[in-house]
């Protein structure tokens, strides 16, 4: 959390320590962090954590075979990394391009992620979303 000065002197030294408080509050705010993960199967989200610990979840790829109640894996997939987990498991709703469907995924404080959506038996469906949540 950005430091702020308590202002217990004049105007000159006032607006001073006014514009080092906004300049503290500007630079906690600005800061941000970001990593496109692999989830698995085919499933990849760009995190961008942002001031505060507002996370931004990104959905893309290409999905392959999956069911509900799965935890998402395959192939050089990962968890979630710490940085962007939240504080308690959540649920990220999506929606599939060219489509109706959507699905949601829930996302672990172990970085563990699972998927509820429909069962997908061969590749092509292409997830899509914005999210925003709190990290840890």
């Amino acid at each position: 959390m950005a430091k702020l000065k308590k202002i217990t002197e004049g105007m000159a030294n006032g607006c001073a320590a006014i514009d080092e408080n906004f300049n503290a509050l500007n630079d906690e705010l600005s800061t941000s962090t970001s990593a496109t993960l692999n989830i698995g199967n085919g499933l990849s989200i760009k995190f961008t954590k942002k001031g505060l610990g507002i996370v931004q979840a990104e959905f893309k790829g290409v999905l392959t075979a999956v069911k509900a109640g799965e935890e998402m894996r395959g192939s050089g997939s990962v968890w979630v990394s710490q940085n962007f987990c939240p504080p308690e498991t959540i649920s990220l709703a999506g929606h599939f391009a060219g489509g109706n469907d959507s699905f949601h995924i829930d996302i672990e404080p172990t970085g563990r992620v699972v998927w509820f959506g429909p069962v997908l038996s061969g590749s092509g469906a292409t997830p899509r979303g914005t999210v925003l949540y709190f990290a840890k």
